[in-house]
């Protein structure tokens, strides 16, 4: 089996393991990574340790090279005399293995749904700033 021929019988059955009568979907993903944290007893980090500090670089590293191995899945480059195709199924479990380690690290810094939405839209303010500034 590969994630191209999954049977929806098998995602419906994890849909509704996971959605929990939730239709957000990255309350979705957080709920499985929660699973997989209990499941391997990972906790979560705290960032001013040392030890924290060394689980997050892990954390980083192993989803840099995740993008690392989905850009390796690119075969044409700018000097390529054909266009390959690109393998689908590579690429798209590359770029599910990098979105975990993703996850991971959101739940590790106890970062929840709401607390990403209010980063994240804090940050798209001051680069609105900085563009209409010109900082």
């Amino acid at each position: 089996m590969n994630i191209l021929n999954v049977p929806k019988e098998k995602i419906d059955e994890l849909l509704k393991k996971y959605e929990n009568g939730d239709k957000d979907s990255l309350e979705l993903f957080l709920n499985i990574g929660k699973d997989y944290m209990k499941k391997y007893k990972t906790k979560k980090v705290e960032i001013n340790s040392k030890e924290g500090q060394e689980e997050i670089r892990t954390i980083l590293f192993a989803m840099i090279e995740e993008l690392m191995e989905f850009a390796n899945t690119l075969k044409n480059k700018r000097w390529t005399q054909v266009d390959y195709p690109v393998d689908n199924q590579h690429m798209y479990e590359e770029l599910c293995d990098a979105w975990a380690f993703w996850i991971q690290l959101l739940l590790s810094l106890d970062i929840d749904k709401d607390k990403l939405k209010r980063i994240y839209l804090s940050k798209l303010a001051v680069n609105e700033w900085r563009l209409d500034s010109k900082y």
